[in-house]
């Protein structure tokens, strides 16, 4: 079972609280929470403070 307890589709939820920068990345959101690296997300132009 996943650490991460998400109800509904996962692509969804990624497009609905996360961004398109894991869906161009081909990032799920268990890989997300396992790696833990905002330097991605930054890069691609998000905020620091929600990366």
């Amino acid at each position: 079972m996943s650490p991460i307890e998400i109800s509904g589709l996962r692509d969804v939820a990624i497009e609905e609280y996360v961004s398109d920068v894991m869906l161009e990345n081909g990032l799920d959101l268990e890989q997300a929470y396992k790696d833990q690296d905002p330097n991605l997300f930054i890069v691609k132009g998000m905020k620091i403070g929600i990366a």
